[in-house]
């Protein structure tokens, strides 16, 4: 494992490169990654900026994922470094929003594409739905 020491930036996208034992079998992919992003493009799905390094106010992303024998998974968490502005806050509130009508949306035999047409449509209801970029979740299981 590497390590990394001050001063941080988002370019620490990878700390765990590959870890022995994580490895799937029969794939040549790391078992175990992780990644930092901070700065302009955390917006973005899985975005990336050289350089900036991790200042008050930035949003930070951290994501850590696995790959086990063909399942994948993913955790992601959003902070912000320090304290959040009132823009921020109500950034977080409407997001808070759309994963609860997400969560609420589920249930067995519902089709991934409904729970994603009732957050986008409550994004719309909000007047967030310009700031979506990306979808409101990922399938379970090998055949997506």
């Amino acid at each position: 494992m590497e390590c990394y020491t001050p001063p941080a930036t988002e370019t620490l996208f990878e700390m765990v490169r590959e870890m022995p034992g994580w490895r799937p079998r029969g794939n040549d992919e790391a078992g175990l990654i992780a990644m930092f992003v901070a700065g302009r493009s955390t917006a973005m799905p899985h975005g990336f900026v050289k350089g900036h390094g991790i200042q008050p106010g930035d949003v930070l992303v951290s994501g850590a994922g696995a790959n086990i024998d063909g399942y994948r998974s993913e955790l992601e968490r959003t902070m912000i470094v320090g304290q959040p502005t009132s823009e921020q806050e109500k950034a977080f509130a409407a997001m808070l929003a759309l994963q609860t009508r997400a969560i609420e949306t589920m249930a067995p035999g519902v089709p991934a594409g409904e729970v994603e047409l009732a957050t986008v449509r409550l994004a719309e209801e909000l007047g967030v739905a310009d700031n979506l970029r990306h979808h409101a979740g990922h399938s379970i299981g090998l055949e997506g």
